[in-house]
């Protein structure tokens, strides 16, 4: 084991987790920001080495900054257009980097903040860190369309369906696979008794142009992705099925404990979670498929954070809570020792 990188990874955790506390304690948006920071930095002054895909991307800042944006291939036009002005403002590689992970993080944890009064906070933000870390030092490009997504489900939860369509729509312009998260307004049909008449009536109408508009997305996905359905599985492992039977289980004791008028966010989390891991399963099949999941599976940390809430003291409540605080320190550990998306060894950018 790579000391230097466990020394890194190591402290953002328990850091993370004090963070939270205060932050949550303080009502402190500031400690809120300054939680995105700190793995921000790291991401910023890592070696192009850390993660799978950071060579290629630092090849396309490359080719960016030259004015030679023809010559860069498999990256959307917006993304694109966005490094081109970053990089007007500082030519560094390691800047581009520093603030997309700030843009993705700083996104999902305000998403997180916003849902203090249902889960705690501390929790699901060290669960977003140990989860999907590692992924956001490979997957640079979907993991900040993925945290554009999951920011605007905010906004679904209020009913507010043409910001959340164009917080996607924003999403997919830097990466096309944004797309998928029109499924969450599909979702919607299935909490409808939450709602008043109105916006029963705008959710149906939504999601059934949601539907056309799905047909003619799935299309240009297929166009752009097809050619990975015909890549060999790379695998999921036995984590998947363990996190499904947590699901379930804690599903069922949730049922019996939280408050009425929590029903709608927590059924919704656990119906998220559940369906990205079920997509997460297409990685058995499929190399890379697993990654459609994502844009789902991240509601993890929110409903891991509801989870370890939960103030009811039964033994199935507290056994929840220690299978779930032993899943991530499993995954935390299995992190360190393979590094799967290429985040082991850490090395700064000047080494």
């Amino acid at each position: 084991m790579d000391m230097q990188s466990l020394a890194i990874y190591g402290a953002l955790a328990p850091i993370l987790f004090r963070l939270g506390k205060s932050a949550r304690k303080r009502e402190s948006r500031g400690t809120v920001w300054l939680m995105a920071l700190l793995p921000s930095l790291v991401a910023g002054l890592r070696r192009v080495s850390v993660g799978i895909d950071t060579a290629t991307y630092d090849a396309a800042f490359t080719l960016i900054e030259r004015g030679q944006t023809e010559q860069v291939f498999g990256l959307e036009r917006g993304f694109v257009g966005v490094c081109a002005l970053l990089l007007r403002l500082w030519r560094s590689h390691g800047f581009l980097f520093f603030v997309f992970a700030l843009a993705s993080y700083g996104l999902l944890f305000f998403r997180l903040w916003q849902e203090r009064g249902r889960l705690s906070f501390p929790w699901a933000a060290l669960a977003l860190y140990i989860g999907f870390y590692p992924f956001s030092l490979n997957g640079m490009r979907q993991f900040l369309a993925v945290a554009l997504v999951v920011y605007a489900t905010g906004y679904l939860r209020e009913g507010k369906y043409l910001r959340f369509l164009l917080w996607v729509a924003a999403a997919s312009l830097l990466h096309l696979s944004a797309l998928v998260g029109l499924g969450y307004l599909g979702a919607e049909l299935l909490f409808l008794k939450y709602f008043d008449p109105r916006r029963r009536r705008r959710a149906l109408l939504l999601c059934g142009a949601a539907l056309a508009v799905g047909a003619v997305a799935f299309a240009r996905l297929m166009d752009r992705y097809g050619g990975y359905l015909a890549a060999r599985s790379s695998g999921v492992g036995l984590m998947l099925p363990g996190k499904l039977l947590l699901l379930l289980a804690a599903a069922t004791a949730l049922r019996r404990t939280r408050p009425e008028e929590e029903g709608y966010e927590t059924r919704a989390w656990g119906l998220y979670y559940g369906l990205g891991l079920g997509l997460t399963a297409l990685g058995y099949f499929v190399r890379y498929g697993g990654r459609v999941g994502l844009y789902y599976s991240i509601f993890e940390a929110f409903f891991l954070g509801r989870v370890l809430r939960a103030e009811n003291d039964s033994v199935w409540t507290v056994a929840l809570k220690w299978l779930y605080g032993a899943m991530l320190g499993y995954q935390f550990y299995v992190s360190l020792t393979h590094g799967a998306q290429g985040e082991m060894p850490y090395r700064f950018f000047w080494q």
